[in-house]
């Protein structure tokens, strides 16, 4: 799920479009034939709202939560991750009760470790996620293609397949 929704969102990053709301409720299951593939969806945000609901908030990165440079397609990168997360553990980051709390815990809070509540995950596969939502953009992956082929080790043999294509065309774009 994850690494078909990078390939959409590495698709719409070439043309210059971030996102800005990935989260479950925006990876729609479809059917190609006998396969089901993801799609992502509601590409309709056209700026960062300033006050966000908890539920959307909690995919959100530091830098939408705060002034400063424009946000680019790394807060794609974080929200991903994030969304991965959540459905590797049924849970958040970051626990907080209300809205107002949302910011504080995302800028200044310690996220919940991934194998806190998956102690069975693979390190690598922890990792990745981590590192996928690191807090600032730098410490993250720099494209949706680097967290993607980070996740190689888990995908299958066609997906490995369109993992190496997409490292091939940024690679060519870069």
């Amino acid at each position: 799920v994850t690494v078909q929704a990078a390939l959409a969102l590495a698709e719409a990053h070439a043309s210059g479009v971030v996102h800005y709301g990935i989260k479950p409720n925006n990876l729609m299951i479809a059917r190609a034939g006998d396969n089901e593939i993801i799609k992502v969806v509601d590409f309709g945000l056209a700026k960062v709202a300033e006050h966000p609901s908890l539920a959307a908030g909690m995919y959100w990165p530091p830098e939408r939560l705060r002034a400063g440079p424009p946000v680019d397609h790394r807060a794609d990168i974080y929200s991903l991750a994030v969304t991965l997360y959540a459905m590797l553990t049924n849970q958040l980051p970051f626990h907080v009760e209300t809205a107002d709390d949302l910011a504080a815990a995302i800028n200044d809070g310690m996220p919940t470790p991934i194998r806190k509540f998956r102690s069975d995950l693979p390190a690598d596969l922890a990792l990745a996620v981590e590192v996928g939502y690191a807090k600032k953009p730098d410490d993250r992956y720099q494209t949706v293609g680097e967290l993607a082929a980070s996740l190689a080790p888990w995908a299958s043999p066609r997906t490995v397949i369109a993992i190496e294509a997409l490292a091939r065309r940024e690679m060519r774009r870069s």
